[in-house]
């Protein structure tokens, strides 16, 4: 359905369009900017406040309303659901449904941004700022790795902790849990490498950087988002196109035969470690298993109300519960929460989930990557919005996938080969988050998700927007 804003910038004469494009092209462009430096900085409280200062800037420095007036009414409309939540259940904590919208600040700005695409110089600016931030941040990430390397004499399981970019600078200097800087560096990259492809204008020096990146991404040792990407791709292809998804295989099949390959190499630990947690999966030993069957078995059956209408944002185990236990930020026994936010614990947190939480943070029998944490996105937000509406979310990415393979067939007929490339390329970004979201609460870490949300947004823009350059 068209706006009133659509048929008046349809009515303007081409010139003045095209202006008005390239200034809203700028802004955008400045945004993403802005977005990559507040999420690589060392400091998670610009990243929490990311997406507001986005905004901010928007509005002081182009007094661009739209957005603001979008994000207000996304505020708005999370509000009013935790309102009713907290008015629905007597032990309801609403400071911690507010946190979640900080924590979920990634799709609260995703879903504010207009639904306009760049001018083509502003496009082409996009494809230029992502091979420079891919190209020093692997090379900042391999450097850090080296250090890490001739400081400890030796390549060990957990050495791609060290490459952590910007985010952690002197992340060689860290001991004990060093975070998962690693992850957010890892997700961005590859994120930013998949949309570097669609580049209609791909040089020598284009391969070089995705070179140099992915290096980089494997080194970091992130495995669980390296073979996400994989099956991302590989199920975007046989969506999107079966025959080019055959054709790819013979490709796809043994360059992971040969990184497989170069990992045990590397250090044949990593390959007893995956052994390891296959064998507790198994025999539901292990902390995530536990944490799933206390959760879907034993929270459902004492409480069936939850399993349809969900527990309520921030009442589980999403980032911003954790967070609101108080035993995230500053460890088990700290109780440290962000300022302005009380340290509470819901009732059903500390019955159902806090016990083997705790039992993670404790254990010292192995090293605890993102395989065997308790808690993950795709767990906290059906549990917290109940199978009902975190069935209405499934059906919405189902939609989209089906509506972007739609989208690459027009393409197709027109041979229009950036826009298909987009087209994958979306669909895969998509399924990547789908499927690390089996492992971490990534959805709600805005290091890894603000930058990744805009581009997606920006090249989604690219192939369903309604205005013209």
């Amino acid at each position: 359905m068209e706006t009133f804003a659509t048929n008046m910038y349809r009515a303007m004469p081409l010139e003045k369009r095209i202006v008005i494009n390239d200034s809203y092209s700028k802004m955008i462009y400045e945004v993403f900017i802005l977005s990559l430096i507040l999420t690589w900085l060392p400091f998670k409280a610009f990243a929490y406040a990311a997406p507001y200062i986005l905004v901010l800037y928007t509005f002081i420095v182009y007094n661009y309303y739209n957005l603001t007036l979008n994000l207000i009414k996304c505020i708005l409309a999370c509000t009013i659901f935790i309102g009713i939540n907290f008015f629905l259940r007597e032990d309801f904590i609403f400071s911690n449904g507010i946190l979640a919208i900080i924590t979920y600040g990634s799709f609260l700005f995703l879903f504010a941004m207009p639904n306009r695409k760049l001018s083509l110089t502003y496009e082409y600016k996009i494809y230029k700022i992502l091979r420079i931030v891919v190209i020093f941040q692997s090379v900042f990430g391999i450097i850090q790795f080296l250090i890490a390397y001739v400081k400890f004499g030796s390549y060990s399981v957990d050495m791609g902790d060290f490459i952590q970019g910007t985010i952690v600078p002197l992340s060689f200097n860290l001991e004990g849990d060093r975070g998962i800087g690693n992850a957010y560096f890892v997700i961005n990259i590859l994120i930013m490498m998949l949309f570097i492809m669609t580049d209609p204008n791909k040089t020598k020096k284009t391969y070089g950087v995705v070179l140099i990146g992915s290096i980089a991404a494997v080194l970091a040792g992130v495995h669980h988002a390296l073979v996400s990407l994989f099956l991302a791709f590989l199920i975007s292809l046989v969506i999107i196109d079966l025959k080019k998804a055959i054709k790819y295989s013979f490709v796809i099949i043994p360059v992971v035969a040969i990184t497989l390959t170069a990992f045990y190499l590397l250090n044949p630990n990593n390959v007893y470690l995956y052994s390891h947690y296959f064998n507790l999966y198994s025999t539901g030993e292990s902390f995530k298993t536990i944490a799933m069957k206390m959760a879907f078995v034993d929270l459902y059956e004492d409480h069936f109300d939850i399993s349809l209408i969900g527990t309520g944002p921030g009442q589980f185990s999403s980032r911003a519960g954790l967070i609101a236990s108080g035993t995230y930020l500053g460890g088990l026994d700290e109780n440290r929460t962000i300022p302005f936010f009380s340290i509470e614990k819901s009732s059903y947190f500390k019955n159902y989930a806090f016990e083997v939480y705790y039992s993670m943070k404790t254990d010292k029998s192995t090293v605890h990557g993102a395989a065997s944490r308790t808690f993950f996105s795709l767990m906290s937000l059906c549990i917290e919005l109940g199978i009902i509406l975190f069935s209405i979310v499934i059906y919405f990415i189902i939609k989209g996938l089906i509506f972007i393979r739609r989208k690459y067939e027009v393409f197709k007929s027109l041979n229009s080969i950036q826009e298909r490339d987009i087209a994958i390329m979306l669909s895969c970004s998509i399924l990547f988050f789908v499927f690390i979201s089996f492992f971490e609460n990534y959805l709600e870490m805005i290091q890894a998700t603000l930058s990744c949300f805009i581009l997606m947004k920006i090249f989604y823009n690219k192939i369903t927007s309604v205005y013209k350059n």
